[in-house]
């Protein structure tokens, strides 16, 4: 896989059409307010903006679904974005938690028996650069991921049971760097806190500076003021 490298004998590989089916979306008319607000999660790309999605900022209702001008991705979908300036920086992958329509900026990829969800929306965040070099333009400038030429995409499919042991691995792995960048963040804060402090306290005479000489090598602020012109 030119894009991966290699990877384990035992892994199959495949084309992303031949591991899921794709669904679309549409916006429901505007002029008709029986479609609207509701409480039916429509997602379009402002909400993918996390991993995984319970809830969205616009929402239809039940009628919009039973007249066919919605219908429902199930539980489950990879929700990607496929058209917008969004794509000229980043490619948005978001699970969906509960049943929710989509708009037509985005495509729901619905895995099938041979790839677990969670280890779909895993592979598709690795592999976002190679989804971003298939783009194309729809006019304006805009950013489009053509579905005939992504999902030709090639991946890595090692068996269920080895993609549930990688998220699992996933999982640990991540955790522990999330509590290291926590704990780095409170680091910050304190030491933000304390410098502050100092400034305050240097400032309103707490600290007696009278006799204060800079470390050995620190340059004089008469010569940093010298550079700087």
């Amino acid at each position: 896989m030119e894009w991966l490298g290699e990877v384990p004998a035992h892994w199959d590989i495949s084309p992303l059409k031949y591991l899921v089916s794709f669904r679309s979306g549409g916006t429901p008319s505007k002029e008709n307010l029986d479609y609207w607000d509701g409480d039916i999660p429509w997602a379009s790309a402002k909400d993918l903006k996390q991993e995984v999605l319970a809830d969205t900022i616009d929402h239809i209702t039940e009628f919009a679904i039973e007249s066919g001008a919605a219908s429902l991705v199930p539980v489950g979908s990879i929700l990607i974005v496929v058209r917008g300036m969004i794509l000229a920086r980043i490619f948005p992958v978001t699970e969906a938690l509960v049943p929710m329509a989509i708009n037509q900026d985005l495509k729901a990829v619905i895995p099938s028996e041979r790839i677990c969800g969670k280890y779909l929306a895993v592979l598709l965040r690795g592999s976002s650069l190679e989804s971003l070099s298939r783009l194309d333009e729809a006019g304006h400038g805009t950013k489009a991921l053509r579905m005939e030429n992504w999902s030709s995409m090639e991946l890595p499919v090692p068996p269920v049971e080895e993609q549930i042991l990688i998220l699992g691995a996933l999982e640990s792995e991540t955790a522990h760097l999330d509590s290291l960048i926590e704990d780095a963040e409170h680091s910050i804060e304190l030491l933000d806190e304390r410098r502050s402090a100092l400034i305050s306290a240097a400032v309103t005479g707490k600290i007696d500076v009278r006799g204060w000489q800079p470390p050995a090598g620190t340059p004089s602020l008469e010569s940093a003021i010298a550079e700087a012109h």
